[in-house]
């Protein structure tokens, strides 16, 4: 029986449906993103604002650029938050365009490789395709790390990541000169500053026992490690879970977490090489590659593990990240991982009392070699300005705590002489 005109027309018309959108399906693909936040706290655990001067700034390559204006690339930024390296991995099925818009709440992204191009409703937008991760062509377009920022180079030690193929610069002129035929990575880098604090503040006293808890609702967390570095020599120890908090239920809300490190100090090598096997083994269960976890810790141990002072690193709640830095994908990912590494650096009261007493000297003399020899042994490093702050704050809370005693004294003389009269 032959079918009708109409029936085979509308047959026709439904396989023609179902081939097109079969073709319109999103090509497949997978997205992987490693990042850090780092804090500084005093002793009491509230965070202070920070910079870090041009000097102590990380030298990034060449062919990273900036801001423009005051976020323009290593402009003093005064913030809470430094976002120092989120870096965005793409695994897709085939060649294929891809749009990324990223942006950063409270905050605003100073540095990227490679550029994005004009910014959208607020968002950092980069355009580019994707090729394999042995494509001739593509490869030439990479830009070669030199001497400078040499860090950079470990997060292209991940042989499976594809590369993205960008835009050489965002700006017409900029500075100094791109080479526009190396607009590729293995990714995408950026980094930035703001005040989108984690909910949780961290504290350690003078005998290294580390406070962690949160400052309003928030996710629990599962993986932590404090860490105290002296010169060459380390001391670190896991911190427990800390639980998530609710404020509808008062039993979680002070929920805090803490730790001693009770165990000797040692090598600062070998605490380095414990940390760095531990943190890998853990970014790994948090959904990176083990390559990608590997490439991750290699671009931070310089800092996370031998820079002096005293510090929680906390793997974050994904849900953090997502509210404080949305990202959109298109065409959109089947599966996105973002695992971001928080560092709570901390200042211990000794710390804070000692520079205190450094700088409450008469000014009109210059500071001797026995001053800045202590100066130098409190090694601030990039933090300084932030234990500036901290120390300016405590004088502030004395003066007005001496004041407001001679004032109470006033008063109660003239209270003593106004009843004798």
């Amino acid at each position: 029986m032959k079918a009708k005109p109409w029936s085979m027309m509308l047959m026709l018309g439904a396989l023609a449906a179902s081939a097109g959108a079969l073709f319109a399906e999103d090509p497949k693909l997978e997205v992987h993103e490693w990042g850090t936040f780092t804090v500084l706290s005093g002793s009491d655990g509230a965070a202070l604002q920070w910079y870090q001067p041009g000097q102590d700034l990380d030298l990034l390559p060449e062919f990273v650029e900036g801001g423009i204006g005051p976020f323009q690339k290593g402009a003093n930024i005064t913030s809470m938050v430094r976002m120092e390296t989120p870096v965005l991995y793409f695994y897709p099925e085939k060649e294929m365009p891809v749009k990324v818009e990223v942006a950063f709440n409270n905050g605003r992204i100073t540095e990227w490789f490679p550029a994005p191009g004009l910014p959208e409703n607020g968002r950092t937008v980069w355009n580019g395709k994707l090729f394999p991760p042995d494509h001739a062509d593509a490869l030439k377009r990479i830009p070669e790390v030199k001497s400078r920022g040499d860090h950079y180079r470990h997060a292209r030690e991940v042989p499976a990541a594809w590369i993205f193929k960008g835009r050489a610069s965002m700006f017409e002129n900029p500075a100094p000169p791109v080479d526009v035929n190396k607009d590729s990575d293995k990714f995408i880098f950026y980094r930035g500053a703001g005040d989108a604090l984690p909910p949780y503040s961290t504290r350690v006293d003078d005998k290294g026992v580390f406070e962690m808890r949160h400052t309003v609702d928030g996710g629990a967390i599962e993986v932590a490690f404090a860490l105290s570095v002296d010169g060459n020599q380390a001391r670190w120890a896991r911190v427990p879970r800390l639980p998530a908090t609710n404020r509808e239920d008062m039993t979680t809300f002070s929920a805090f977490s803490y730790v001693a490190l009770e165990k000797p100090a040692e090598a600062v090598d070998k605490v380095a090489t414990e940390l760095s096997a531990a943190l890998v083994d853990e970014l790994d269960r948090a959904g990176l590659t083990p390559e990608e976890a590997r490439a991750m810790v290699a671009t931070w141990q310089g800092h996370w593990f031998r820079e002096p002072g005293t510090r929680i690193l906390a793997i974050l709640p994904r849900k953090y990240v997502d509210q404080v830095l949305p990202l959109t994908i298109t065409p959109k990912p089947q599966k996105v991982e973002r695992v971001f590494v928080a560092r709570f650096e901390t200042l211990a009261p000794a710390k804070e009392d000692a520079l205190l007493g450094l700088l409450n000297r008469d000014l009109t003399v210059k500071p001797d070699g026995k001053e800045v020899s202590a100066f130098v042994a409190l090694q601030l490093g990039r933090f300084g300005s932030g234990a500036l702050t901290r120390v300016q704050t405590l004088e502030n809370s004395r003066l007005l705590s001496r004041f407001w005693e001679l004032r109470r004294s006033e008063l109660a003389t003239e209270g003593k002489a106004t009843a004798s009269r």
